[in-house]
Protein backbone atom coordinates (compact mmCIF):
# COMPACT_ATOMS: atom_id res chain seq x y z
CA UNK A 1 0.00 0.00 0.00
CA UNK A 2 1.34 3.34 -0.52
CA UNK A 3 2.26 5.97 1.94
CA UNK A 4 0.12 9.18 1.98
CA UNK A 5 3.13 11.23 1.22
CA UNK A 6 3.56 8.67 -1.94
CA UNK A 7 -0.56 8.93 -2.77
CA UNK A 8 -0.29 12.44 -2.42
CA UNK A 9 3.00 12.67 -4.98
CA UNK A 10 1.25 10.63 -7.74
CA UNK A 11 -0.14 12.08 -10.73
CA UNK A 12 -3.87 10.97 -10.89
CA UNK A 13 -3.44 9.33 -14.23
CA UNK A 14 -0.07 7.62 -13.27
CA UNK A 15 -2.27 6.71 -9.98
CA UNK A 16 -4.87 5.08 -11.86
CA UNK A 17 -2.47 3.14 -13.60
CA UNK A 18 -0.66 2.06 -10.59
CA UNK A 19 -4.22 0.65 -9.22
CA UNK A 20 -5.05 -0.89 -12.20
CA UNK A 21 -1.83 -3.08 -11.52
CA UNK A 22 -2.27 -3.78 -7.65
CA UNK A 23 -5.48 -4.77 -8.57
CA UNK A 24 -4.77 -7.04 -10.92
CA UNK A 25 -2.21 -8.27 -8.67
CA UNK A 26 -4.73 -8.75 -5.91
CA UNK A 27 -7.22 -10.61 -8.14
CA UNK A 28 -4.36 -13.15 -9.07
CA UNK A 29 -3.60 -13.21 -5.22
CA UNK A 30 -7.39 -13.58 -3.94
CA UNK A 31 -7.68 -17.18 -6.03
CA UNK A 32 -5.12 -18.49 -3.68
CA UNK A 33 -6.16 -17.02 -0.13
CA UNK A 34 -8.95 -17.60 2.33
CA UNK A 35 -12.24 -15.73 1.66
CA UNK A 36 -11.89 -14.41 5.01
CA UNK A 37 -9.12 -12.07 4.28
CA UNK A 38 -9.91 -8.34 3.44
CA UNK A 39 -9.40 -6.80 -0.14
CA UNK A 40 -8.57 -3.15 -0.45
CA UNK A 41 -10.68 -1.04 -3.12
CA UNK A 42 -10.24 2.55 -3.71
CA UNK A 43 -13.14 4.66 -4.19
CA UNK A 44 -12.64 7.75 -5.84
CA UNK A 45 -15.05 11.11 -5.24
CA UNK A 46 -15.06 14.43 -5.86
CA UNK A 47 -18.23 17.04 -4.70
CA UNK A 48 -21.27 15.53 -6.61
CA UNK A 49 -20.20 11.86 -6.78
CA UNK A 50 -18.00 8.75 -5.92
CA UNK A 51 -17.10 4.90 -7.60
CA UNK A 52 -15.10 2.24 -6.56
CA UNK A 53 -12.75 1.02 -8.63
CA UNK A 54 -12.36 -2.90 -9.32
CA UNK A 55 -11.12 -5.00 -12.19
CA UNK A 56 -13.40 -6.12 -14.94
CA UNK A 57 -12.63 -9.62 -14.13
CA UNK A 58 -14.00 -9.71 -10.75
CA UNK A 59 -17.23 -8.61 -12.49
CA UNK A 60 -16.96 -11.45 -14.38
CA UNK A 61 -16.17 -13.88 -11.98
CA UNK A 62 -19.26 -12.89 -9.63
CA UNK A 63 -21.31 -12.86 -13.20
CA UNK A 64 -22.38 -9.46 -12.12
CA UNK A 65 -21.34 -7.98 -15.20
CA UNK A 66 -24.31 -7.74 -16.77
CA UNK A 67 -26.43 -5.81 -13.85
CA UNK A 68 -23.85 -2.87 -13.97
CA UNK A 69 -25.30 0.29 -15.24
CA UNK A 70 -24.11 3.03 -17.57
CA UNK A 71 -24.17 5.38 -14.73
CA UNK A 72 -20.55 3.52 -13.88
CA UNK A 73 -17.47 4.38 -15.76
CA UNK A 74 -14.31 2.08 -17.29
CA UNK A 75 -10.53 3.01 -18.54
CA UNK A 76 -8.41 -0.52 -19.72
CA UNK A 77 -9.54 -3.31 -17.01
CA UNK A 78 -10.79 -0.99 -14.68
CA UNK A 79 -14.67 -0.59 -13.75
CA UNK A 80 -15.43 2.34 -11.88
CA UNK A 81 -18.85 1.35 -9.96
CA UNK A 82 -21.17 4.42 -9.30
CA UNK A 83 -22.27 4.50 -5.96
CA UNK A 84 -25.34 4.75 -5.90
CA UNK A 85 -26.81 1.07 -7.11
CA UNK A 86 -23.46 -0.77 -9.06
CA UNK A 87 -21.25 -0.54 -6.19
CA UNK A 88 -24.06 -2.10 -4.18
CA UNK A 89 -24.75 -4.86 -6.19
CA UNK A 90 -20.84 -5.67 -6.17
CA UNK A 91 -20.47 -5.66 -2.24
CA UNK A 92 -23.18 -7.80 -2.05
CA UNK A 93 -22.05 -10.24 -4.36
CA UNK A 94 -18.47 -10.09 -2.14
CA UNK A 95 -20.55 -10.76 0.59
CA UNK A 96 -22.29 -13.03 -0.60
CA UNK A 97 -18.83 -15.40 -1.10
CA UNK A 98 -17.93 -14.21 2.58
CA UNK A 99 -15.08 -11.44 1.23
CA UNK A 100 -14.61 -8.90 3.20
CA UNK A 101 -13.66 -5.21 1.70
CA UNK A 102 -11.52 -2.26 3.01
CA UNK A 103 -12.45 1.01 0.88
CA UNK A 104 -9.75 3.74 0.63
CA UNK A 105 -11.15 6.52 -0.27
CA UNK A 106 -9.24 9.60 -2.69
CA UNK A 107 -10.79 12.58 -2.31
CA UNK A 108 -11.00 15.86 -4.80
CA UNK A 109 -12.67 17.78 -2.48
CA UNK A 110 -13.29 20.74 -5.04
CA UNK A 111 -13.14 19.50 -8.53
CA UNK A 112 -14.46 16.85 -10.93
CA UNK A 113 -13.03 13.60 -10.42
CA UNK A 114 -10.79 12.26 -13.26
CA UNK A 115 -13.34 9.47 -13.49
CA UNK A 116 -15.71 11.41 -15.11
CA UNK A 117 -13.80 11.78 -18.29
CA UNK A 118 -13.79 7.87 -19.10
CA UNK A 119 -15.77 6.22 -21.36
CA UNK A 120 -18.99 4.63 -19.71
CA UNK A 121 -19.41 0.98 -19.10
CA UNK A 122 -19.98 -1.05 -20.57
Amino acid sequence: MLMQDELESWETQRLSKWFASRIDARHTLRKHMSTTNKIDYYFYSDPGHGWLAVNYDELVELGIQDKISHYSYVKGNIVYLEEDCDMAVFMNAMEAKGVKIDVLEINEPTNDSIVRSYRRYP
